[in-house]
């Protein structure tokens, strides 16, 4: 079990950014496509933050 009461802020700034992206599907300012891109980037951001989060907690950790 993880001591941590919320999630990793890169994974709520993730949350944050495709709320952003929320009025955009309901107005369909974008493509299916575009938004679809849009999302995968988010997540991308996300997982390259979380990566670069834990390898400097390993690195501090030696």
């Amino acid at each position: 079990m993880n001591e941590r009461p919320l999630p990793p802020l890169s994974h709520l700034a993730g949350l944050a950014a495709l709320l952003l992206l929320l009025p955009a599907a309901w107005n369909q300012w974008f493509s299916a496509l575009a938004l679809g891109s849009l999302t995968t980037l988010v997540m991308l951001l996300v997982a390259a933050w979380e990566t670069l989060a834990l390898r400097e907690r390993a690195a501090s950790r030696q």
